[in-house]
């Protein structure tokens, strides 16, 4: 149930969104808890039930592949933007707890483990990327730290099992237990403490077609591409590293013997990811995304070379490395997912989220221009801006905004000249071919706007008369009280 948002705020942003991400964020570690709960309780596994190594792997594989099944569910269907999404993540959310406390009760061996994790996975994929929009809703600025906040709170809530793991090291199933029951308590935080945001917006109507429209759009299309890439190398990180971790410090512990510090420190490598993720988002808003997600690839590739040839010896030195891939392998994820809420259209944020890719409005999709970069062109149309006008308008930082400027400029649809007032400051303004492709695009509009018109009678479209002259007395008053 939505409830009624309170006013913005005098900034432009809604005052509730830091209490609402807040709320996310915990959600978020309490669901992704189910992720690597069989990873954490492997050995128990091993020797309980039997399980090969290769075992092991599997189940692990299996989340991952229901992740993709469950986002591309998401994706296909529009699920994400058809339905309330507080009400996804909250059922996708309890249906991942109650898969994953199955492996306790149900009987049977490993195929059934298999079948289980699967479907936690897939309950998984309508937990996170639903997560992320909504957080979109409610942030346009700053939006990249708030999607920061919220892939390391995944972060943390998927290396926690580790920790759990290793506090109740003698009754593995309660690592299960725990798991299972945050993930139904992050259900009941989204749907009964979490609203809808003033920028969530509901799509239309089903759209097959928007899957296959997302390869049309060039900055979409990579954005999907660089994600794409990307993920492998946290995936395997993350399923590899207890292992590995495991071997280097064999059966010594900390507190007192209550702690494996082995899985001590796997918790402290996602907390690291956690960290990484906020402190990309700050800087990726500072500095830009791309440089962001470029730094954070570089490190990352690096310590996934390196970390391989230390000696087993340097537990310390491994241990150190180990932090910083942590902190890097996932910090330009975020960025990935933040770029695709700014380059998508609104209604369908959420399917460009569970597919990781997004796409404008199908008239303008030939143009090879995003939403932003439409925006930009019909502000422009009205004259020449400076940047930081341009930066306001689409309500984003300064280094975004001349990223977007400067891929408008080697499409040749804007360019640079110094201000006619001052010749010091230098203002953007169409090219010819600029003017012409906005022209373009108004009349497909006109054209559409004249075949709703049509399937009006005369009855309705004088309510539509009525109603725009409401609207634009009501966009005047509001003028002249600012």
């Amino acid at each position: 149930m939505r409830s009624d948002p309170s006013p913005i705020a005098s900034d432009g942003e809604h005052p509730k969104r830091w209490r609402t991400l807040g709320f996310l964020s915990i959600a978020t570690v309490f669901a992704l808890t189910v992720w690597f709960s069989t990873n954490a309780i492997a050995p128990a596994l091993e020797t309980e039930r039997g399980f090969s190594g290769a075992d092991i792997a599997w189940l692990t594989i299996a989340v991952q592949l229901g992740f993709v099944v469950g986002t591309l569910i998401i994706a296909i269907t529009n699920l994400a933007d058809l339905m309330n999404t507080r009400k996804l993540f909250a059922i996708c959310a309890v249906l991942a707890g109650a898969s994953n406390i199955a492996l306790v009760f149900l009987p049977g061996g490993f195929a059934t483990a298999l079948v289980l994790r699967l479907l936690s996975g897939i309950f998984l994929g309508g937990v996170y990327p639903p997560g992320m929009k909504i957080v979109s809703g409610w942030f346009r600025s700053g939006r990249g730290v708030a999607i920061g906040v919220m892939i390391g709170a995944l972060t943390l809530g998927s290396g926690s099992p580790h920790l759990l793991r290793s506090v109740f090291v003698s009754q593995w199933e309660l690592t299960l237990y725990v798991s299972s029951a945050l993930a139904v308590l992050a259900g009941a935080i989204v749907y009964f403490l979490v609203e809808d945001g003033p920028l969530d917006v509901p799509a239309r109507h089903f759209n097959p077609r928007y899957l296959i429209q997302t390869i049309k759009v060039p900055a979409t299309r990579m954005v999907f591409l660089g994600y794409l890439g990307h993920m492998w190398e946290p995936y395997a990180m993350w399923s590899w590293i207890s292992s590995f971790l495991a071997v280097v410090y064999g059966a010594r512990s900390v507190a007192g013997g209550s702690l494996a510090l082995s899985s001590l420190v796997t918790f402290l490598v996602f907390a690291a990811g956690a960290l990484g993720c906020v402190a990309a988002g700050f800087f990726a808003e500072r500095h830009g995304r791309t440089l962001a997600t470029s730094i954070a690839m570089v490190i990352s590739g690096g310590m996934a070379l390196f970390i391989g040839f230390l000696p087993m010896e340097w537990g310390v030195v491994i241990a150190l490395v180990a932090l910083v891939w942590g902190a890097s392998v996932v910090a330009d994820s975020a960025q990935f997912s933040t770029g695709l809420t700014e380059l998508s259209e609104d209604a369908y944020r959420g399917t460009a989220l569970a597919f990781q890719t997004g796409l404008g409005e199908e008239e303008w999709s030939d143009l090879e221009l995003t939403m932003p970069q439409f925006r930009t062109i019909c502000l422009l149309g009205q004259g020449p801006e400076r940047m930081g006008s341009i930066a306001g308008h689409l309500s984003t930082s300064m280094s975004s905004a001349t990223s977007m400027i400067d891929r408008l400029v080697d499409k040749g649809l804007v360019e640079r000249a110094p201000d006619s007032s001052d010749r010091r400051v230098v203002t953007c303004q169409l090219t010819d071919r600029g003017r012409e492709e906005m022209d373009r695009f108004m009349r497909i509009n006109q054209l559409r706007l004249t075949r709703m018109a049509s399937r009006l009678t005369v009855e309705e479209l004088q309510t539509v008369v009525d109603a725009m002259e409401i609207l634009c007395s009501a966009a005047n008053r509001g003028c002249q009280d600012s």
